[in-house]
């Protein structure tokens, strides 16, 4: 069930990268993902339900980086360098539309992503540079 979950998940997330949020339906995500819109409705009782999920997912994703990111990377630059690049391909799925789309349609999805924002990647990224600029790895 997981495994069908995730894969669900997966063809959505490509879909709304390509055509955008709003324009997608579940009958699209179903064909894409060669199931029944029975069996879609089974797994995600609505389109909300399956955004917040997608939303879910990417928060997951990006905050288990940013709890082993420090412990990979050996300097500063290599650590900003991996963040910038893992976060290009986060941000190819939030694209602008995609967030506005986010605030109009899925506001609590929009805030979610917002607290994310706010309470974990700003952070880290404080941290991330008072702990280098410590060490004089950055200089004003």
């Amino acid at each position: 069930m997981k495994d069908k979950t995730n894969h669900i998940i997966e063809k959505a997330t490509a879909l709304f990268r390509q055509n955008g949020l709003h324009s997608v339906s579940m009958d699209d995500i179903a064909a894409s993902a060669g199931i029944s819109k029975k069996t879609l409705y089974e797994n995600f009782q609505s389109k909300e339900m399956l955004v917040n999920m997608v939303v879910d997912k990417i928060i997951s994703k990006t905050g288990k980086y940013l709890v082993l990111s420090p412990d990979i990377s050996p300097n500063a630059i290599i650590e900003i360098e991996n963040f910038s690049s893992y976060m290009h391909s986060v941000l190819e799925i939030l694209t602008p539309a995609f967030v506005r789309s986010l605030k109009k349609y899925y506001p609590d999805a929009y805030f979610q992503l917002g607290a994310f924002r706010d309470n974990s990647i700003i952070p880290y990224l404080r941290t991330l540079f008072a702990t280098w600029n410590s060490r004089g790895n950055f200089q004003a």
